[in-house]
């Protein structure tokens, strides 16, 4: 097969495809500090919380957005960690959940039959829900466990965290905190609301123009939170209609919708 040389169409120069180069990436890494999957989701959704309130992303994992590689190791009572595999790409907190629970059952039985387990990436086939493995790491320097020599160390200064610090916007636990306590909901209540920002943001809205603790507490919940559908495209239909309710007058549209909301349960 011929290959299309890229370098030959410019003088003097090198072309370089910069493809996606535009997106930048964030890696998160994490310490083994995560004892079964119910853990690893809920700081899954946690993070994915966060970076929908900061604006950095949609989140969509089913588009790539964001993405998880699971790391799973297991041991005996009082033991080390044993070798762990890496489950390469997961997009979705179902998959993730359900991958690494294969990988665990996986790893023990590998153990109880006397075998060893071999540090490698691992595909998860959600159709036949089990991991597979994609290509073998068995020593550190597979990892890259060393400095990139071509990249200088770069040094932020307090003073540069504190300002970002103070300009960020308001994060989930602490709207959650204040939801409980301006609009007299349950912690069960303010959880469900500030799950999304999408969600925060219309039900702040609407209960603002309603002008009252308790209205804010009855149609927030019941009529927001109990009309989204679950999943994560949720977060587009609710932003939808942050833009509907945004072109209206808050106070009177709060008022038509919370009325609404009563006639429809009567």
């Amino acid at each position: 097969m011929r290959a299309s040389p890229l370098h030959e169409e410019f003088a003097d120069a090198s072309g370089i495809d910069l493809n996606r180069a535009g997106t930048p990436l964030l890696e998160i890494v994490s310490e083994p500090d995560l004892r079964n999957a119910k853990e690893a989701v809920a700081y899954l959704k946690k993070l994915h919380s966060i970076v929908r309130y900061l604006d950095i992303s949609d989140g969509d994992m089913s588009q790539g957005s964001m993405r998880c590689d699971a790391n799973v190791s297991i041991r005996r009572p009082g033991a080390e960690l044993g070798t762990r595999t890496e489950i390469k790409n997961v997009n979705s907190f179902r998959f993730v959940e359900k991958a690494i629970n294969f990988e665990i059952r996986r790893q023990r039985d590998v153990l109880e039959d006397g075998g060893t387990i071999t540090q490698e990436t691992r595909h998860y086939d959600s159709v036949r829900d089990e991991t597979r493995p994609m290509r073998g790491k068995e020593v550190a320097n597979d990892y890259r466990y060393f400095p990139e020599p071509d990249l200088l160390p770069v040094e932020i200064g307090e003073d540069l965290i504190e300002r970002i610090r103070s300009e960020l916007p308001e994060l989930p636990d602490a709207r959650k905190r204040r939801f409980a306590d301006e609009y007299d909901l349950s912690a069960y209540d303010a959880g469900v609301l500030t799950a999304s920002r999408e969600m925060a943001d219309y039900f702040e809205r609407v209960a603002r123009g309603c002008g009252g603790r308790q209205v804010g507490r009855e149609l927030g919940f019941r009529g927001i939170a109990g009309a989204a559908e679950p999943g994560e495209s949720r977060h587009r239909r609710l932003a939808g209609k942050r833009r509907q309710l945004g072109r209206a007058d808050p106070a009177h549209r709060g008022q038509n919708d919370f009325r609404q909301n009563r006639e429809n349960r009567v």
